[in-house]
């Protein structure tokens, strides 16, 4: 029976794949910047709408240089018109709506694409409802998927940069992260309180005894490092002591605040980490405790 964890569910996942499902699973779930500056965001979507329309009167793209009317110019500023205020409703107004699901904290890569192609769909629709409307030609599902590859085509650099920024956003909210995490440390001791490695608990993923030594694996800048030191586990776990921090064996303390899966075995159960493939071994008599914890 596997016990499956919030925030990630899931049920019985073959263990050859278990591996990459996590890779992906960890990309998904990767944080991304949602709110940044509104007033920026805002004269941002107005430079995009902008590009859209230098872009279809220099390159005058499909068919649109032997397209003559009165009204050409007005017409084809309408395209950037309406990606602007789509952007605007879906940036500003949507968030309102629904603001558990736009939730800053809770924000990340998954959440981002899949706004970001309901963004693009959105503007589809309504860039052929636009285009039928004006030629005055009837709505069809086969002219709307032309629509789409065409409208890709205009989007996709704009949106691209977009995406850029915003990644860009991320990495210096990350290192801010880190420079407030610094402020927030544990130094764990050798026997002889010499030898200290500091880390943030939200850092730890479990240490491991290796007879006079303790292995600790933590995670820094999204890489898994491990740290050999002096010291018995008990007194380790002594200096870790926290919410989640627990004993899950007699040769291993665990952060089950990484936890994203516990599976049982013959021996008992094995709990899956963060970015972790390799399982760390659960005890018996520290299985309800832990699986009460999780559950919770």
């Amino acid at each position: 029976m596997d016990v499956p964890l919030s925030p990630i569910v899931l049920s019985q996942i073959n263990s050859e794949f278990y591996p990459m499902y996590l890779q992906v699973n960890q990309l998904v779930a990767h944080p991304f910047p949602f709110f940044l500056n509104g007033k920026k965001e805002a004269a941002g979507i107005a430079a995009i709408g902008l590009f859209i329309v230098l872009f279809l009167f220099i390159y005058e793209p499909y068919g649109t240089h032997s397209f003559q009317s009165d009204y050409r110019e007005v017409f084809l500023s309408g395209y950037g018109v309406i990606f602007a205020l789509i952007c605007l409703v879906f940036r500003f107004l949507l968030p309102k709506l629904n603001a558990n699901f736009f939730c800053q904290e809770r924000w990340n890569v998954g959440k981002q694409l899949s706004w970001f192609c309901t963004l693009f769909l959105a503007n589809t629709i309504a860039w052929y409802f636009y285009w039928a409307w004006f030629f005055e030609i009837e709505l069809s599902l086969l002219g709307w998927g032309r629509f789409i590859a065409v409208s890709f085509s205009i989007i996709v650099f704009p949106i691209s940069a977009y995406l850029v920024c915003g990644y860009i956003c991320q990495l210096r909210s990350s290192q801010l992260s880190n420079e407030s995490l610094s402020h927030d440390k544990i130094a764990l001791t050798d026997e002889s309180g010499s030898e200290t490695i500091s880390l943030h608990k939200d850092q730890l993923l479990f240490v491991q005894s290796a007879r006079n030594y303790v292995e600790i694996h933590y995670r820094k800048n999204d890489k898994v490092i491990e740290f050999l030191l002096r010291n018995s586990l008990i007194d380790i776990y002594r200096q870790l002591a926290g919410p989640g921090i627990v004993r899950c064996h007699r040769s291993y303390i665990a952060n089950l605040n990484q936890a994203t899966l516990i599976k049982r075995t013959s021996q008992g159960y094995s709990l899956y980490l963060n970015g972790l493939f390799e399982p760390v071994p659960v005890s018996r008599s520290k299985t309800k405790a832990i699986l009460s914890y999780l559950k919770n």
